[in-house]
């Protein structure tokens, strides 16, 4: 099968080539002289289980045959034949919760290292340094070694503890997977170097770039009937490339730099590599092209003098390349969407390759409007999933108060009571929110859940309420605990709520594929919960979510034949007639290299660690592979959806060479953009809507007179002048903004609980002199805001703004108190004008009175009062007031003459102001009111749209409503009769 050599075997198949599709035929070319059963004995080696299916897929079309043994590289680790006896590696959870343990220590050591929420961040990164560390073959020793000079201080202290790591490594010496992948390769290659085997053994498709990976290749190469073969070996490259690429570490991320480590390490000449097999490129041209465009920057100045020998063939090169630019990752998403529902309408294999998964879940989704489900090499991320969901919301109640909000969306997710009678589950959600947690506590109160079960006079419902109850009964619990405790908790909490409050049924928690895939991690997570120490709540959500993001889910789901979604790796060795490059944008690919917190660039290098540019030259070896394909679309947004992009390298580095050659191979780059945006148009057709009924008009009903309000209060005829449409809404469709759920600590909740204070503060003032005094009005204000205001931040801060404005609302409170007496205060009153047929409701804040009989009207403002403006052309409030008490019409309280009105602001910049009583006149402002209500009763009077409004930006609550923003505040009303 191989002519006997005295160096490594080494083959490669040209870029442009499905790899396997060549791999196949030439292996069975190879053994076409053999008896049938040769082929059983061959051994192949491949690096992933896709590619193992597919290799076992092509075998099995190239007819009837016995199909070799086909193996995975990564699987050696386990193999039961190894010719060595190792301990069964310690689970890489383990690991990481032992390593989460000693991270915990280091940031408590020293608080300024990190929060403590990010140790098993930390703990992810240290263990994955420690998978390099054994997988590279390099011993933990190694860090004694690492001199540090004019390096800042976090990295002496990484050091250190790194040390003290590779000594507590070495002392409880356990193989980890790395490791003993190593130690497997490592004894191979020593019993077959005494002992080879007698039937063939291939690598295929491994670019080697894992150190324990080269080392097995390397012992595979060496035997008399092994051999490797590398996909996408680059032939085109000239020699002094090879030698650039293999003498400096300075083109790491050029694309052939790993196969150049890889054959240093083989000690063969990039020259002396055969192909597998003569099925040539489908584009030499194009190979050539990008081949010059990904030259390392050292030699870059051959495009001058190589790039025109390019230009007689750039036509040929670029036919079948597309270039998508589009304005956002959405329009990006569709385009490619586009393009692939059009290749499988042509009956055209395509694939989005991308390491973006936020494009891939776009493209998706556009797929889905016509039915298209593609199949996804990289399934779902569990912690995505509704159990992983599901999972996180349980954990983001537990350790605190109950709010509505948590309480909300975890009842409303679709796991939650799905043992049965999901639909009674759903009706309760919908009555306790309208009822209960809206506009309620900012914490969930049971008792009030119970007594609103109890009227209802319903077992189903009291029923419903205990098991909520039961359920929630202890997870305000926040003190640290066992990770053991943790699990069983948030485990107990999840299993409640999904089953439901039949005690007897079973939750969908753990059903279905993803349930099933959760139930698998939940329960190694549980066995290894004995290493993970005493955690917080916060350290525990932590761990959750990186738990959790480690699964993927791979649903049964019946995919299209024709559309495909890769990942890079996945590209590596296998071909499509359409291949599309997805997300070609600087920071996705290639990737930014992870920031390592443990290691810096100049502390790798000193030891043997690769570099963060070897990641980049991996990603550009799967770049020239799949360009390499016949049709090829390459894609990229401009802008992400905060800031303008950079184009991929590879895009800048290629479209440079082009546009830069000649005339004719500038046109042709612009050929690829044209036939790109001829994508983006389509795309941007479908969203596009040509008839359309008219935009909406800025409306003014006018309703019948019947239907018109009757009554307002005073702090209602301000909005009637400015936005008149907010008081059609509320009154004559008796429509209400929905409270939120649960209290927050908004305008409204500050403005109730200033003035409750301000009424005891005042009224205990009256009854005693001596506590007019600052000291008393802040130590009155702290125990007001403790039981009014259920935030304890906001208590703090409203008790600082009221400490700024103490002493000057004292100082005001004895001028008004020689004055006159406090007679009222909240108190209501209201006159019903019988010529009108309308009623004005008031309550006022305060009222006075002196000795001569006459009152002082004042009103509290939570913040700044009204500008003298406003309170010309709109803010009549005090004005209105005035007259009531004029007429009086407050309750218990006589008729007398107003002499003074007064806004008193409590902000900081401690404002009063004063309403002059004969400018204009109280009665002329009444006429004003009683011409303004006469206006609004007549049908012909519309309720506008914001008409008045103080600022463009100010916010109704019924904007919606009005179709705001299909109409301008320029334009004229729209007056329509309305029912």
């Amino acid at each position: 099968m191989f002519k006997p050599t005295k160096t490594p075997r080494v083959f490669s198949q040209s870029i442009g080539v499905d790899f396997f599709n060549a791999f196949v035929a030439g292996l069975l070319e190879r053994t076409s002289d053999k008896p049938p059963e040769y082929l059983a004995t061959i051994e192949i080696f491949v690096n992933t289980t896709r590619a193992a299916r597919r290799l076992k897929q092509l075998f099995i079309e190239s007819g009837a045959c016995l199909l070799p043994r086909i193996r995975l590289i990564t699987d050696l680790a386990n193999d039961p034949l190894a010719p060595i006896s190792l301990p069964k590696p310690v689970p890489a959870l383990r690991r990481r919760l032992q390593l989460g343990q000693l991270v915990q220590a280091l940031i408590k050591s020293d608080p300024s290292l990190a929060p403590q929420s990010a140790a098993y961040d930390l703990a992810d990164a240290l263990a994955a340094l420690m998978d390099e560390f054994q997988g590279e073959a390099v011993p933990l020793s190694a860090l004694e070694g690492i001199v540090l000079e004019n390096q800042s201080e976090h990295w002496n202290r990484s050091l250190k503890f790194l040390q003290i790591i590779a000594t507590h490594w070495t002392e409880n010496a356990r193989t980890d997977p790395n490791d003993r992948q190593h130690h497997v390769a490592q004894a191979y290659a020593d019993y077959w170097r005494e002992n080879p085997p007698n039937h063939p053994i291939i690598v295929a498709g491994s670019t080697g770039s894992r150190g324990h990976t080269a080392l097995f290749m390397e012992a595979v190469a060496n035997l008399p009937l092994g051999a490797i073969v590398l996909p996408g070996f680059d032939k085109d490259m000239p020699t002094g490339v090879w030698q650039t690429l293999c003498k400096s570490n300075s083109a790491l991320d050029h694309p052939q730099a790993g196969f150049a480590k890889l054959l240093t390490r083989l000690k063969v000449n990039p020259a002396d590599i055969d192909h597998w097999h003569d099925k040539a490129p489908f584009n030499i041209d194009r190979n050539e092209l990008v081949s010059l465009a990904l030259r390392p920057a050292p030699v870059t100045d051959q495009w001058r003098k190589e790039g025109k020998k390019l230009s007689p063939n750039i036509y040929n090169s670029t036919i079948n390349i597309d270039f998508i630019e589009a304005k956002s990752p959405k329009e990006e998403a569709l385009a490619i969407a586009v393009r692939l529902r059009k290749a499988a309408e042509d009956g055209v294999q395509s694939v989005l390759i991308t390491p973006d998964r936020n494009l891939t879940r776009r493209v998706e989704t556009a797929l889905g409007r016509w039915g298209i489900i593609p199949d996804d090499s990289a399934g779902q991320p569990l912690d995505l999933s509704p159990p992983g969901v599901f999972l996180r919301l349980a954990a983001d109640v537990m350790g605190q108060k109950l709010s509505p909000q948590r309480l909300l969306a975890i009842l409303k997710h679709p796991l939650t009571h799905s043992g049965g009678d999901r639909g009674e589950h759903q009706r309760r959600i919908s009555e306790i929110e309208l009822k209960i947690l809206r506009g309620g506590d900012p914490e969930v109160n049971f008792d009030t859940m119970r007594n609103w079960a109890q009227k209802l006079n319903d077992p189903a419902s009291i029923q419903w309420v205990a098991w909520l109850e039961s359920a929630f009964k202890t997870v305000e619990n926040a003190a640290p605990r066992d990770l053991t405790q943790w699990i069983h908790d948030h485990q107990t909490l999840a299993q409640t709520l999904s089953r439901g409050a039949d005690k007897d049924a079973t939750g969908a928690l753990w059903d279905k594929e993803a349930g099933i895939e959760a139930g698998k991690i939940w329960q190694e997570f549980s066995a290894e919960s004995k290493y993970g120490g005493i955690l917080n709540i916060t350290e525990y959500r932590a761990l959750l979510r990186l738990v959790l993001s480690k699964g993927e889910i791979r649903g049964a789901t019946q995919a299209h034949p024709l559309i495909s979604i890769w990942g890079t790796m996945e590209a590596r060795v296998q071909g499509s007639e359409l291949v599309i490059l997805g997300g070609l944008n600087e920071g996705i690919w290639p990737k930014t290299p992870s920031p390592d917190p443990w290691l810096n660039r100049n502390m790798r290098g000193q030891i043997g660690l690769a570099l963060p540019d070897r990641q980049i030259g991996l990603s550009a070896h799967d770049f020239q592979l799949a360009i390499g394909s016949p049709n090829v679309v390459l894609s990229r947004a401009i802008r992400d959806n905060e800031s303008p992009t950079v184009a991929s390298r590879w895009m800048i580095r290629l479209s440079n060479l082009i546009k830069g050659i000649d005339d004719e191979s500038n046109a042709q780059f612009q050929s690829m953009q044209s036939r790109g945006n001829h994508w983006i148009a389509i795309a941007n057709a479908i969203d596009r809507v040509e008839n359309t009924e008219p935009r909406a008009t800025r409306p003014s009903p006018m309703p019948p007179a019947s239907a018109r309000p009757d009554r307002l209060s005073v702090t209602e005829i301000k909005n009637l002048v400015r936005d008149p449409y907010a008081i059609y809404a509320k009154h004559v469709l008796g429509l209400r903004k929905l409270d939120d759920v649960g209290r927050e600590p908004d305008a409204l909740v500050r403005g109730i609980s200033i003035h409750t204070f301000l009424e005891n503060y005042v009224s205990e003032a009256i009854e005693n002199k001596e506590k007019l005094n600052s000291e008393y009005f802040i130590n009155l204000a702290e125990s007001v805001l403790a039981k009014e205001v259920p935030w304890p931040a906001m208590q703090r801060l409203w008790l600082a703004r009221l400490q700024r404005v103490a002493q000057w609302f004292v100082e005001g409170e004895v001028d008004r108190q020689k004055f006159g007496t406090v007679i009222a205060q909240e108190r209501r009153g209201k006159f019903y004008d019988a010529e009108l047929d309308f009623t004005l409701s008031v309550q006022a804040d305060r009222i006075d009175m002196n000795d001569a009989g006459n009152y002082a009207i004042y009103d509290y403002k939570a913040g700044k009062p009204p500008t003298a403006k406003s309170i010309a052309d709109f803010d009549k409030q005090l004005q209105l007031e005035a007259a009531i008490a004029g007429k009086g019409k407050f309750d218990d309280l006589g008729s007398a003459k107003v002499v003074h009105l007064e806004y008193i602001g409590m902000h900081q910049d401690q404002e009063t102001r004063e309403i002059p009583i004969d400018s204009p006149p109280i009665d002329q402002v009444w006429e004003e009111f009683r011409q303004l209500i006469s206006n609004y009763k007549l049908t012909k009077t519309g309720f506008t749209a914001r008409d008045k409004l103080l600022s463009e930006n100010d916010f109704s609550d019924y904007d919606h409503l009005s179709r705001k923003g299909e109409w301008e505040l320029t334009d004229d009303p729209d007056p329509k009769e309305v029912p």
